[in-house]
């Protein structure tokens, strides 16, 4: 998560307090009370959405030190539908390792 975060710490984001504030309050909401949401963040190439998801995470990975939570990327221009499945299963496989 901290390579994820590592070029959205130190930046502002800039006119983005509102849609900022939304993902947040989504994300937020799934870690703490266990509420389940999607989500569809459309823009141009460089408006800002992944600096929101990523300084959304990054500020729950503060605010929240004692929970566990992973991130997992599939990127549709790379996965398709059977290789993100796999994805999840060998990240599901990890976490069950490492709780054992």
């Amino acid at each position: 998560l901290n390579k994820l975060n590592s070029n959205c710490t130190s930046r502002t984001l800039i006119d983005l307090d509102e849609q900022y504030n939304k993902v947040f309050q989504m994300f937020e909401s799934a870690l703490l009370r266990g509420e389940s949401n999607s989500a569809l963040l459309l823009g141009p190439r460089g408006s800002g959405k992944t600096a929101v998801i990523n300084k959304c995470l990054h500020t729950l990975q503060i605010e929240n030190p004692n929970s566990n939570f992973h991130v997992l990327n599939i990127d549709g221009r790379i996965h398709n539908e059977v290789s993100a499945l796999e994805s999840i299963e060998k990240l599901l496989k990890k976490l069950v390792l490492q709780n054992k």
